[in-house]
């Protein structure tokens, strides 16, 4: 991940899926808020670099074979 840390792995889950005869993980993020600096980041690029980074971390240790799906919620929803 990038120098300064733009999500935080609050929770990791592993599931066994029979009917699919496969195991997926489930992780619960923090997408963590730009660092106070003056100027004041771009928070749209924020959101994008801290996607990005999700993507990379979740992507890391990925065969070609497996599947990955990524769903994205806020805290009140």
């Amino acid at each position: 991940m990038s120098e300064q840390q733009t999500l935080e792995i609050l929770e990791a889950q592993t599931r066994e899926y029979s009917r699919c005869n496969t195991r997926g993980t489930q992780w619960n993020v923090r997408l963590n808020p730009p660092p106070p600096t003056t100027p004041l980041p771009d928070p749209v690029i924020h959101i994008i670099n801290s996607v990005n980074n999700l993507f990379d971390y979740v992507l890391e240790d990925v065969g070609d074979a497996n599947m990955v799906g990524i769903t994205i919620h806020n805290e009140v929803n």
